[in-house]
This record gives C-alpha cells, structure tokens and sequence, in this order.
C-alpha cells in the first residue's frame, strides 16, 4: 500500500469537471485518500441537478455551503440551506435540484472512484442521450432514472 501524504488542494489546483452540466470540482480524489474517499466541490445555478439514482458501492453526503437545495433520499425530502448536511447511504435511491441559487456544496463519498465516473460523463455533448448516461452509470455500480429532483 501506498503511504498516505497531505494534501492541500486550492481552488486553483482542484480539477474542474463539466458534469452533465453540473460544475463539479474534484477537491480529493482515490489517489489523494488512498481510494477511501472522495471531495467534490460542486457550483450550480437553479433548475441544475443529478436524476434520481442509486449507488451500489459509496455512500454520500451533502452539505450545502451556499443557496437552497432540495434533495430526496429514499422517500425522504430536504430542502437543504447552508449549514445543513444531508447523508445518503448506497443502495438507497436519491436526487437534488438547486432550488434557489447559486448553490455551493460539498459531496463526500465513500469510498472514492466516481472521479473517473464523471470524467465519462464530462466528455458526453449536452443534452446528453440518457441511454449513454445510464450506461456509464452501471459500469460503476450506479443505477440511474430519467427524472431530475
């Protein structure tokens, strides 16, 4: 195993991702953790968010910096402002929509792999074709629905 250094990761030096229109940045990734976890910093205008899905591998959390954010996590239903963290256990089906924004928060998950998810996702055109979403979804364990929110 890899020792394990510190990190301290800028805005600047953060990798920045264009997630199916979600501006995600990659604040620590599997190589900075050891592959336990992942930091993503996410930036998105209202009506911006991720179609109801749920993760087979990592478990989730949400915490709002900035804006309003309704997320829904099995039937549960939050309207999430800053200062309020939201967890979302895999295999649980969960979705979030920036209600009033701009909103800026940070996603925690564990452990870490989906960076190279997004990527895939990145290089999609917008609007992207749902059939090729879900299936770069369910290479990483993600089962993905059509409905954002």
């Amino acid at each position: 195993m890899t020792p394990l250094h510190p990190r301290v990761i800028s805005l600047r030096d953060a990798r920045l991702i264009d997630v199916l229109g979600s501006q995600t940045r990659v604040r620590l990734g599997a190589e900075d953790t050891g592959g336990a976890f992942a930091l993503f910093e996410v930036n998105d205008i209202e009506g911006v968010g991720v179609p109801r899905h749920t993760h087979t591998h990592e478990d989730e959390t949400f915490h709002v910096i900035s804006g309003v954010v309704q997320l829904k996590v099995g039937e549960d239903e939050f309207m999430a402002g800053p200062d309020t963290t939201v967890f979302g256990p895999r295999g649980v089906p969960h979705s979030w929509i920036v209600e009033h924004g701009p909103a800026k928060m940070l996603i925690h998950t564990a452990p870490a792999a989906l960076e190279q998810m997004f990527d895939e996702l990145g290089e999609l055109p917008m609007p992207p074709d749902i059939a090729k979403v879900a299936g770069i979804c369910a290479r990483y364990g993600i089962t993905i629905e059509t409905s954002i929110g």
